[in-house]
């Protein structure tokens, strides 16, 4: 049975930027990878839909204005020509649309 993949633009709005990875972390020789760091950084401005992590029953700690309190590093896992991206909150992964992340909106 396959799961659904969730998308983060179904559940918060949010803000992005650009800035360089650390390393070549998660990354093989190959340039493939489970979970290679990306350039792109997502900052959560508010919730949605209310959405809460199905385990604890709390979503990610945000700030009194419902913005979250750090910057989320958006990995990319990529085992062909193509890539899936995505960030991980709480431990559940939300995958980002093709359009989502466009170098112009960037900070």
């Amino acid at each position: 049975m396959t799961t659904p993949l969730t998308y983060l633009s179904d559940h918060f709005t949010y803000e992005q930027r650009i800035s360089p990875p650390p390393t070549a972390y998660g990354r093989t020789a190959s340039g493939y990878g489970k979970q290679i760091a990306t350039d792109w950084l997502v900052r959560l401005s508010g919730e949605v839909d209310g959405w809460r992590s199905p385990d604890s029953g709390a979503g990610p700690q945000l700030a009194v204005d419902g913005a979250d309190l750090r910057w989320r590093r958006v990995y990319a896992t990529c085992y062909s020509n193509a890539a899936s991206l995505w960030i991980s909150i709480m431990g559940q992964r939300f995958y980002f649309r093709d359009f989502d992340l466009t170098r112009e909106d960037a900070q």
